[in-house]
């Protein structure tokens, strides 16, 4: 196992690798780390042009796998944009190869962000993955405005497709950007089963260095008021890596009531915009959620 860059943060909770980004507001980054699995509530609106200089814009672009049970590959994107003060942001070029335990396991869910201002983008953004063009269009959740398609509406694609996003902007709210990226290719990844020794790891490698595997670790201690705990990993996404026993050994231990195993593949792409910056945040993750 490769010894973790200092350069490195990774803030418990969150299931991204994160970049460090001045004026931090933990309020908010952990509101940024659960709008990975969807769209988050929303709780205050302005589309005004004065705010202080400390405060930033920012746009958060989400494209995660889905799969049928017939095996299809669905998408639903979906989006959010606000000014405000994060303490960081995914970076899938930032890996630290190695795991460390978190504690009581939270599954990923929408969340609201306290402390920021929303910005309306405009009357849709428009995701482009390989050759098929859809809308997003603005949607209102909790009186400010979001991005995403009709519940339950989701569009097929091939994982790995290059995705361009668009964003029209609007007076007050969010600039004109475009975005331009790649969807989180699908990979298959070798048992990882309980051991008393190192835990190998081989799955099918990335073909650059704008992703990262994460693996997370859930597991419930025998007892009748244990909840599950979780230990997470992250990898370069190059194919190859391995958990000591010292990592692992509270999973592997054979007194747990259940374990289960995930484990993403992470796409990351930054571009900046006038007064901020806008992030493409793209997923594969095995088991793969169903629409």
């Amino acid at each position: 196992m490769r010894a973790p860059p200092c350069a490195a943060q990774i803030l418990s909770p969150s299931p991204l690798l994160l970049m460090s980004s001045p004026r931090p507001s933990r309020t908010v980054a952990r509101g940024l780390i659960a709008l990975v699995a969807g769209v988050a509530l929303v709780t205050a609106c302005d589309t005004t042009g004065s705010f202080s200089p400390s405060q930033q814009r920012w746009g958060f672009i989400y494209l995660n796998a889905l799969r049928t049970n017939a095996g299809e590959e669905r998408i639903a994107p979906n989006a959010q944009f606000f000014r405000g003060s994060v303490t960081s942001v995914p970076d899938a070029r930032i890996r630290t190869d190695s795991c460390f335990y978190v504690g009581d396991y939270t599954a990923p869910s929408g969340s609201s962000i306290t402390g920021v201002t929303y910005l309306d983008a405009g009357a849709n953004i428009t995701t482009t993955i390989g050759a098929t063009a859809t809308p997003v269009p603005r949607m209102s959740t909790g009186g400010a405005p979001t991005y995403g398609l009709p519940t339950g509406t989701t569009v097929p694609y091939l994982p790995g497709d290059s995705a361009i996003v668009t964003i029209p902007g609007a007076d007050g709210g969010f600039p004109a950007s475009e975005i331009r990226g790649r969807t989180a290719e699908r990979f298959t990844i070798s048992a990882i089963d309980p051991s008393t020794q190192t835990i190998p790891l081989t799955w099918s490698a990335a073909t650059d260095n704008n992703s990262a595997l994460l693996v997370s670790l859930q597991y419930t201690p025998s007892g009748t008021s244990a909840r599950t705990q979780e230990i997470r990993c992250a990898f370069t996404d190059d194919g190859v890596d391995s958990i000591p026993v010292r990592q692992h050994q509270a999973w592997s231990a054979t007194t747990n009531v259940n374990r289960n195993v995930t484990v993403t593949r992470l796409r990351t792409s930054i571009v900046l915009v006038d007064g901020g910056a806008m992030e493409l945040i793209s997923t594969y993750q095995v088991p793969t959620p169903t629409p």
